[in-house]
């Protein structure tokens, strides 16, 4: 070959490389535009991701306080180990580690990695909470062992009066699935979730904002600076109308029996003073969330303590209701303050015999009232018709919610004609209007419902909203009953007379009044039909009945007498009789809670 073909060839050789260099440098180039230009943003999204961390870490949740600023439900600092998310890349030789200094099981340990795997980044998760001094010193003097782990102050729910305010801050516990899914920075150690009372009902406000930080870290997680921050927020206080020693005090009163409620309030406000449920349970189980067997026994409890009774329970209220049907006959002009009837202790209705618990021969509208005459208020009722009392009961808020701001109120029955022709299938007899007429029968109401009933009729006809809390919008709505004076005067008389005469049928408990002049009435409200061969054979005296025989007692009532201010509702659970039972307990609440307020004064 000669020397110019050799030339040709490496020329041609040099143009082929030089064309291939180029292109491999357009790939190149075109590649780096494409990364650069046109997928920028992306891949500095997932570079931004690989050097910035962010962390979370949650705030206390609000107090709810009484009137004067004692705290019924706080919080306590705690210490938690966690984990973060980088400490998934040696965790199991992490948690074996962990378990040299503090105990934690192999289900636990499953339970920890499972967690890690699910959490996002930014989200801890609890290796163990609640760490006692001894596992945090233990922690402490081995941190360079466990790196990824780490001790976090947090905080835990504290109900400091236990079972005493459990009816009215209900509780909180851990999140659940479909909390976190709705908002995933529930999985934050140390948030809980409101479940029931004005823990629930006030959950936003409650919960607060946590604190986050915005970190640029190396590779190897070390921080490098702080990017931003967020203070947070602490959850908001809530302060009640509740006055806690006063509360207590009441409390005392209940506690001789098995199972009932009892409610104070401002009758001209609706601010309840004492709200009780009894008997109660500790909120504090469920703090960390409630172990099995503590769920059971309240679940198995005969007595039901997790039913909020003030506005779930349901009884007929007995004679308590007596008034209402006295007062819609004073309006349709069919009594008036002499109008009087006969009690032989018994009424026949066709076949029936609606029997009165005493003899009281010749009774008139005040005595009626004082002595509970049952006969009485049977031939008003047979003159008054079931509409009218359904009418009068549907005015003065029965049949309704009141407005209270708990969840789960029952709105209670007030039955007519159409409602026992749809749901029993079966016409209204005469014997249905007089039981209604005396609370019995299908006729059921809350105790929060027959509180409201005695501040109307205490504070001349302005049916009140009940709350709970100072921060309750709408609490200052009343809905004004017209009602004549004249005919709410001689209801008080008959109730004051119920207490203070020796006829009535509270008269046990007016040595507990103190001198104090109280209007009052008793109910009986019935849970087993009593028959003629019962009657004859003594069983319907209450000394011959099983407990969950006996009928609940029920008392209402409010004081001052002659300057109404203060309302009062309590209801024993199978107690027996009204007067001797619940009587002394809604009056001793009235005289607490009179003497509390003049001490404040």
């Amino acid at each position: 070959m000669d020397q110019p073909q050799l030339e040709n060839i490496i020329t041609r050789r040099i143009f082929m490389l030089g064309l291939g260099k180029g292109a491999l440098l357009s790939l190149i180039l075109g590649r780096m535009y494409y990364l650069q230009i046109v997928e920028g943003k992306k891949y500095e999204l997932l570079a931004d991701k690989n050097r910035i961390s962010w962390r979370f870490k949650s705030k206390p949740r609000g107090r709810i306080l009484d009137c004067q600023g004692h705290e019924m439900s706080s919080n306590k600092g705690v210490f938690n180990l966690v984990a973060d998310h980088d400490a998934l890349k040696n965790i199991h030789p992490l948690l074996e580690t962990i378990g040299k200094y503090i105990p934690i099981d192999e289900d636990h340990k499953k339970w920890v990695i499972r967690e890690l795997k699910r959490n996002p980044p930014y989200i801890p998760t609890i290796v163990k909470s609640n760490l006692s001094w001894e596992e945090v010193t233990s922690i402490e003097l081995n941190a360079s062992e466990l790196q990824g782990a780490y001790i976090e102050n947090s905080y835990q729910r504290d109900y400091l009066n236990g079972s005493a305010f459990a009816a009215i801050t209900g509780y909180v516990s851990t999140p659940t699935p479909n909390d976190v899914e709705a908002e995933p920075l529930l999985k934050l150690p140390g948030l809980r979730v409101g479940r029931q009372g004005l823990e629930k009902t006030y959950d936003h406000h409650l919960q607060g904002e946590p604190a986050h930080e915005q970190l640029e870290v190396n590779a190897r997680n070390r921080i490098v600076r702080k990017l931003s921050q967020y203070p947070g927020r602490v959850g908001g206080d809530i302060n009640l109308t509740i006055h806690n020693d006063l509360h207590l005090k009441c409390l005392e009163l209940m506690n001789p029996h098995q199972a009932g409620s009892c409610l104070l309030m401002d009758i001209h406000t609706g601010e309840i003073l004492t709200y009780i449920s009894h008997p109660s349970y500790n909120p504090n189980l469920f703090a960390n969330g409630i172990q099995k067997q503590d769920w059971q026994a309240l679940q198995n409890d005969p007595l039901r303590p997790l039913i909020n009774r003030p506005i779930s329970g349901l009884y007929p209220p007995g004679s308590t209701f007596k008034m209402l049907v006295i007062l819609a006959a004073l309006e349709e002009g069919l009594i008036d303050s002499n109008t009087q009837f006969f009690c032989n202790g018994a009424l026949e209705m066709g076949s029936h015999i609606f029997h009165c618990w005493h003899t009281h021969g010749q009774v008139d509208l005040v005595k009626a009232i004082a002595a509970s005459c049952d006969i009485y208020i049977y031939q008003i009722a047979l003159r008054l018709g079931a509409d009218k009392i359904s009418a009068i009961a549907r005015r003065f808020g029965f049949g309704s919610l009141t407005g209270i701001e708990l969840e789960d109120e029952k709105s209670g029955l007030v039955p007519d004609k159409s409602w026992k022709k749809k749901t029993k299938k079966a016409s209204w007899y005469p014997g249905d209007t007089l039981n209604f007429s005396i609370g019995q029968g299908f006729f059921t109401a809350t105790p929060i419902q027959i509180a409201r009933m005695i501040a109307a009729l205490a504070n001349g006809g302005r049916l009140v909203t009940p709350h709970l809390c100072k921060l309750h919008e709408g609490h200052e709505y009343q809905e004004i009953i017209n009602i004549n004076p004249a005919h709410l005067d001689l209801i008080h008389l008959g109730m004051m007379h119920a207490i203070h005469e020796p006829y009535g049928t509270s008269h046990s408990a007016a040595p507990a009044t103190g001198g104090i002049l109280m209007a009052g009435k008793t109910g009986s409200s019935q849970v087993k039909r009593i028959h003629m061969e019962d009657r004859l054979r003594g069983l319907h005296k209450s000394a011959s009945r099983a407990w969950a025989d006996l009928e609940h007692a029920i008392f209402s009532g409010f004081a001052p007498y002659d300057n109404p201010r203060y309302g009062v509702c309590v209801v024993i659970e199978h107690g027996g009789g009204g007067g001797r039972v619940a009587g002394p307990i809604g009056v001793g609440a009235l005289r607490l809670c009179l003497e509390h307020f003049q001490n404040k004064n």
